[in-house]
């Protein structure tokens, strides 16, 4: 018998007129991770935690990430709510970029809320890592993105892109 959710009942009945050796029972249980692979966040904004219920630890061994990459975006700002990693051994890594071969924005371990971080990109990639050694309850954070720059200047004539040979202008006012 095989269970697919947290728990299973059994129920022993007897007519109480019939006797015998009785009966054994064995189980084992398997680990589930909270998080798989990647996950894509296309959303202007959202959250998304480790994936570990409220209150509960996250599981040993997980390799997780998420990829942020909103259509149209320029730049992603993420920020943590809460964290609470096993210092030293389990890590979230934030990348500018759309994998972890990008710019490395921050490592983090331990309980210390990390920093803001933005990325100039448009895409934010975040992998978490945990050992096989003791857990924690986890993190959550939340991603805003923008697809608009804002330039401060007095007004004048700008030029886009003019050292690479194609020049596009626009007044300020």
């Amino acid at each position: 018998i095989t269970s697919s959710g947290r728990s299973m009942f059994l129920k022993f009945k007897t007519d109480s007129i019939n006797t015998a050796n009785g009966w054994y029972v064995t189980y084992n249980t398997q680990t589930i991770p909270f998080c798989n692979g990647v996950t894509n966040l296309t959303a202007p904004s959202g959250s998304f935690t480790d994936g570990s219920p409220t209150s509960t630890q996250y599981v040993p061994n997980s390799n997780c990430s998420w990829l942020i990459n909103p259509p149209g975006a320029i730049s992603v700002s993420l920020n943590f709510s809460y964290f609470a990693t096993q210092a030293n051994f389990d890590e979230v890594r934030v990348y500018q970029g759309s994998d972890n071969s990008g710019l490395l924005l921050g490592a983090f371990s331990g309980n210390a809320l990390p920093p803001s971080l933005s990325s100039a990109t448009g895409e934010m990639f975040v992998q978490f890592t945990t050992s096989n050694q003791t857990n924690a309850t986890g993190w959550g954070a939340s991603y805003t993105s923008s697809n608009q720059t804002i330039i401060d200047a007095v007004p004048d004539t700008v030029y886009l892109n003019a050292g690479a040979g194609n020049t596009t202008s626009f007044q300020l006012n």
